[in-house]
């Protein structure tokens, strides 16, 4: 809209010469003062698809037979004013333009009625007044132009105009009033209540209430403490309280208390669910009946209509139709239909699935695959990210990410399980079982614990690197840091103590050559006859111990390149036999004595042992050889 000057036009096209001065001084202010006198009230008019229109008060009721009182009112109307149009011609011509102002009035009291029934309208008029007279020089004339106004309330039966605002229509009935209120029709203000929009709060009488939008709150009648903005926020509720709508078509079709809508359509179906809080475009859109759901993103829980169900996210949980599911981050459970249970933390979790229950999965892309799968928590980005079956954990940045088919299996850790396909696994620690594609029952605890690529099966890892190597063994056990560290093929072994490294297959190792081993109560060995056979007496004796070289030394153990190291010597002296000198004799003897162990025998590393509790039969038996020769040659002495 231009501002009026002498230079300028409004709402007509003429503009005023340069020539002519300050002749037309008058006609300039008359012409910016019905400018400046419309420029509020059409301010006020942006807001309304309708002038005139009720701000507030304009409260008709009758006080006595054919005589009503009016509260004060404020509304906008509009009036047909002459302004000057061109000055081609002096005196210039004229046109008619509409004026918006703002008007108010004081309370009106005992206003006269006509008796009779036909309908009588309670109405604010603009009643024009001619104003003053100026005479233009250089031509005969005069223009008469409009320069004040006045507004008065009007009673009658003719039918209202563009220019009345209409408060109040009513028939008489023997003096006594049946009257319809014309609450207001765009912005209403009285009793705590407020409305802005076309028929919005149309019908409300109670307090406490707020409408803004073309037939928001329309229907209702007697709820209080009511908020809707947007077009037909909250439209059909008659009696509701408590509920907050913002957003074309919010709660639309809402009959009941104690609800919240925040964006388009948001709630739009519920007709007879309570307790609902949907905040973004369409969320909870569908949810006809549902009670104490909570959907807040775009399209979140836009297709459910059941209760108890928590969508936090774009699109989260946008297709579900279950009860009791939790979803917080976009896209996050947005394919679940039927399924109840779920709980969904985090953007893409659970993206896929459709038709499952009672899993939990808290992370970016966390049970991100699984579909139908039942009973699975996965805690951590990228946690059972691939997985499509049941009864998995995952605790831990892309703790078991690749399992897609797999069961029964847990991961606590970063990378725990990462790329396992196995069943029946545990892992806890960063990257334990980290590399292990296949293989079942194995529990690892400890970073880096069974970690190697390879199928392994029945394994048990206790500590930091524990069975790192591990690629095909079976049914080992190490615990301690470092326990079977190298350990790659064996099976059956048992590694206990840091750095305890079995030589091959069925072994158990305790400790390392650092460590001495103590036992409060002795060590039994089995020697059940019904767990022997082909029991013989033994037939080694002296000829066998005889030549077993008893031995002093001190150890100094090899390095892993199998040399010994001079600084790394110890110190104080042992007695025992050597293991290659026991086997000299075994060749010598040509017999298989078990005290002997050649780890290589069975595939195992290159290392000698001794057992020397062998040793005792042959050893009972040399005495025993003695005893006799002691007992001949006492004999012989007698």
């Amino acid at each position: 809209m231009a501002i009026i000057n002498k230079h300028g036009s409004w709402k007509w096209s003429a503009t005023i010469p340069l020539n002519c001065g300050d002749r037309y001084w008058s006609q300039d202010k008359i012409r910016d003062f019905q400018y400046l006198r419309n420029l509020s009230g059409d301010a006020l008019s942006r807001m309304f698809y309708t002038i005139p229109a009720l701000i507030s008060g304009g409260i008709v009721t009758q006080t006595a037979i054919n005589t009503v009182t009016i509260s004060p009112a404020i509304g906008l109307v509009k009036f047909s004013t002459t302004i000057p149009n061109t000055f081609a011609a002096i005196p210039p011509s004229t046109t008619t333009a509409d004026v918006v102002v703002l008007v108010q009035s004081t309370q009106q009291t005992q206003l006269a009625v006509t008796a009779g029934s036909s309908t009588n309208y309670v109405k604010l008029k603009y009643l024009e007044a001619d104003g003053n007279t100026r005479v233009r020089s250089k031509k005969a004339g005069t223009y008469a132009y409009e320069n004040t106004d006045s507004f008065q309330f009007v009673i009658n039966n003719v039918s209202p105009t563009d220019y009345d605002l209409v408060l109040a229509s009513f028939t008489n009935s023997g003096g006594t009033f049946t009257i319809q209120q014309y609450p207001c029709t765009s912005l209403k203000s009285g009793n705590g209540s407020c409305s802005i929009g076309y028929e919005a709060l149309k019908k409300s009488m109670n307090v406490s209430n707020e409408a803004f939008g073309d037939y928001s709150l329309s229907n209702l009648i007697s709820g209080e403490d009511n908020c809707a903005f947007g077009d037909h926020a909250l439209y059909t509720v008659v009696t509701g309280e408590g509920n907050c709508a913002f957003g074309r078509d919010a709660l639309r079709l809402s009959t009941t208390s104690d609800q919240c809508a925040f964006g388009t359509a948001s709630l739009g179906g519920c007709t007879t669910g309570g307790a609902n809080s949907a905040f973004g475009f369409y969320s909870l859109t569908s949810c006809v009946s549902g009670n104490d759901n909570c959907a807040f993103g775009y399209r979140a829980l836009e297709s459910n209509n059941y209760s108890w169900n928590c969508a936090f996210g774009a699109f989260s949980l946008q297709k579900s139709i279950g009860a009791s599911n939790c979803s917080f981050g976009g896209n996050s459970l947005p394919l679940l239909e039927a399924g109840n249970g779920n709980c969904s933390y985090g953007n893409e979790s659970m993206a896929t699935t459709t038709n499952a229950s009672e899993n939990s999965a808290y992370g970016w892309y966390a049970l991100a695959a699984c579909e139908t799968g039942l009973h699975n928590c996965a805690f951590g980005s990228g946690a059972l990210s691939l997985a499509k079956t049941s009864e998995q954990c995952a605790f831990g940045y892309y703790a078991l990410h690749a399992n897609a088919t797999g069961t029964g299996n847990c991961a606590y850790g970063n990378c725990a399980l990462i790329v396992s396909t196995g069943n029946d696994n545990t892992a806890t620690g960063y990257n334990s079982i980290g590399a292990t594609v296949s293989g079942d029952y194995n529990c690892a605890y400890g970073y880096n614990s069974l970690s190697s690529p390879g199928t392994k099966t029945g394994n048990t890892a206790l500590g930091t690197s524990s069975l790192l190597s591990c690629t095909t063994g079976v049914y080992n056990t190490a615990v301690g840091s470092g326990s079977a560290y190298a350990l790659t093929t064996y099976s059956r072994t048992t590694a206990i103590g840091y750095s305890a490294e079995p030589g091959g297959n069925n072994q158990i190792q305790l400790g390392t050559a650092s460590e001495t081993t103590y036992a409060y109560g002795a060590i039994q060995n089995g020697s059940d006859m019904r767990d022997k056979t082909d029991i013989v007496d033994s037939d080694l004796g002296l000829n066998f111990i005889n030549k077993i070289k008893p031995r002093r030394y001190i150890f100094n153990y090899r390095e892993a390149d199998g040399k010994q190291i001079e600084e790394k010597k110890r110190k104080r002296p042992h007695y025992g036999v050597i293991a290659q000198e026991v086997k000299s004799v075994m060749d010598e003897m040509k017999i298989d004595f078990a005290g002997y162990q050649d780890s290589k025998v069975n595939g195992g590393s290159d290392r000698l042992t001794i057992g020397y509790t062998e040793f005792i039969a042959p050893i009972i038996k040399s005495i025993q050889e003695l005893s006799k020769k002691v007992e001949k040659l006492e004999q012989g002495i007698k």
